[in-house]
């Protein structure tokens, strides 16, 4: 298991002078993204991204996606979001974890803290915006123009009654915008923190992470901790991947298993 990041903040000096690899081999490497940082080259924030670090050390990234954007990134996550991000070498391996996400083939799991107390779920829905540069997303139960069917399941790991919050695990397979955060703001339980999607608390008075002196938590805690597929390159093969939870952010694992049935 590779070692805990020691800050959770991306924003904190020397925070990005490295890249946090837990996996690589010819054909791609995966990367813990703190919070605190872009993934793709977005204007003025393009040295500190993931991207960047990406071209820093290897400039042949720039070819292997079809957006040179995003270095061969083969998904994003939001600036607050940490964990596991992909990237492959070549654009013919791009191109095939590409068509595994479309179809469905990476399973992707994460870790999320949020309003009130969830009971388990899965559900789809459909996730979009009228408007095109919109700074949120939209949920429909039914088909609507410009939105897109996003299937979420959510599995409650532990609650805190003292908080009122749910410490919960998210399984997608599909990638929409904002899919997690619009999808539990959509059923009544936005993450805690999450100002954009309706949320009224905030992530330090969660009493797990009170006082926890040194480190800088993000606005929202949501990790991407887990991710696997069949290997393109190797039918035979299936590639699991797995991102250590940030400090302070650890913490909420006390919560694992508490009071899910009362």
């Amino acid at each position: 298991m590779p070692p805990k990041l020691p800050i959770i903040d991306g924003r904190a000096a020397g925070a990005c002078k490295m890249l946090h690899i837990l996996t690589e081999d010819e054909n791609f490497l995966a990367i813990n993204k703190p919070s605190g940082v872009h993934s793709a080259l977005l204007g003025k924030y393009e040295e500190s991204s993931i991207a960047q670090q990406l071209l820093d050390r290897d400039p042949s990234f720039h070819a292997a996606s079809v957006s040179s954007r995003d270095a061969g990134l083969i998904n994003r996550l939001d600036f607050e979001t940490s964990g596991i991000l992909i990237a492959a070498k070549t654009r013919r391996y791009w191109d095939a974890l590409t068509a595994l996400i479309k179809g469905g083939g990476i399973s992707k799991s994460y870790l999320t803290l949020v309003q009130g107390k969830l009971e388990p779920i899965s559900s789809r829905v459909y996730i979009g915006s009228p408007y095109r540069r919109g700074k949120k997303v939209r949920v429909s139960p039914t088909p609507k123009t410009r939105f897109l069917e996003a299937f979420s399941a959510f599995e409650p790991l532990g609650y805190s009654a003292e908080d009122s919050a749910t410490y919960v695990e998210a399984q997608v397979r599909t990638g929409r915008r904002h899919q997690i955060r619009a999808h539990l703001s959509f059923l009544g339980h936005p993450l805690i923190g999450d100002r954009l999607y309706r949320s009224e608390r905030l992530l330090h008075e969660i009493s797990l992470l009170e006082n926890r002196h040194g480190y800088s938590l993000p606005q929202f805690f949501l990790h991407a901790f887990r991710a696997s597929f069949q290997d393109p390159a190797n039918a035979g093969r299936k590639i699991e991947i797995e991102a250590p939870i940030p400090e302070p952010i650890a913490a909420l694992e006390q919560l694992r298993g508490q009071e899910l049935s009362t």
